[in-house]
């Protein structure tokens, strides 16, 4: 047994020189102050690039925002000339409209007016065109003749050619 033990224990103060020496038992506090000051500045460095960073982003966000707004009021300003135009247009339409209806309505009466009036005064007026025919005939042929046969100073006939 003791030979089992002793070659176990045989490099015990070696492993526990190494284990002191490393702060395993007795930390130092001055290399885990190091250690610590270390993790803080790169955690500082960090805070700062993230703070950089997250401001130069903000400041992208409010430029964006800023942009978006004025396109958002030049479109609110066309859309509302767009709806004053429509409603002008509107207001034309049935304006003519109404003076479509007016002329319907005025033209519907000269139509009625005219049933009334137009159709006996075309047969009496085709009966006077008749009467005029004849007459015209009774009293235009001689005299185209006579007219014919009289010569004009100049030596043409007076009458049509």
């Amino acid at each position: 047994m003791k030979g089992l033990f002793g070659r176990a224990f045989a490099n015990s103060p070696i492993f526990a020189l190494g284990y002191f020496t490393n702060d395993a038992l007795t930390p130092n506090l001055n290399k885990k102050i190091k250690k610590a000051h270390q993790v803080s500045k790169k955690l500082f460095f960090f805070f700062i690039c993230v703070c950089v960073k997250g401001y130069s982003y903000r400041l992208l966000t409010f430029q964006a925002l800023a942009e978006a707004e004025s396109i958002i009021k030049t479109y609110e300003a066309k859309l509302a000339e767009v709806e004053k135009m429509k409603k002008m247009a509107k207001q034309m339409v049935q304006s003519c409209e109404a003076l479509m209806f007016k002329l319907e309505k005025k033209e519907k009466m000269l139509d009625d007016l005219g049933k009334l009036f137009r159709a006996p005064r075309m047969d009496v007026l085709k009966g006077k065109e008749k009467k005029l025919d004849y007459l015209g005939q009774l009293y235009s042929a001689p005299r185209m003749d006579l007219l014919k046969e009289i010569k004009n100073a100049d030596g043409r006939y007076a009458g049509r050619n």
